[in-house]
């Protein structure tokens, strides 16, 4: 996909994330509406900076992962969050701060060696 469309599909998210923030309750994640745009991605990994505290995102993102055939990873720098991760999806977690992580240790790990 070209530039353009990348930025389409990163700025669809972002109004679909921030407009859920201000308004989904009851139980509504925002996450989740990731998965109403996930079609539209590029090929390449999942990446979570950030994982979840008993709320589900990691699970979720995990199974839509493999359900669209790309790779996963989540990222935290806590302890906590580090344990939780891997009790939800094993290999996939990773301890750390996602910003290095991404600069780092991404391009190695990945077998796409590219984000979604």
């Amino acid at each position: 996909a070209s530039a353009a469309a990348r930025w389409r599909v990163a700025l669809r998210i972002a109004v679909v994330l921030g407009w859920c923030a201000a308004r989904c309750s009851g139980g509504a994640s925002a996450y989740t509406l990731i998965g109403d745009v996930a079609e539209e991605l590029d090929d390449g990994a999942i990446v979570e900076v950030g994982s979840d505290r008993g709320e589900g995102s990691t699970g979720f993102l995990s199974a839509l992962a493999n359900r669209t055939g790309r790779e996963f990873f989540t990222v935290d720098f806590s302890s906590e969050g580090f344990a939780n991760a891997r009790g939800v999806c094993g290999a996939c977690a990773r301890q750390g701060r996602g910003e290095a992580f991404l600069q780092e240790r991404f391009a190695h790990e990945s077998t796409s060696g590219k984000i979604a």
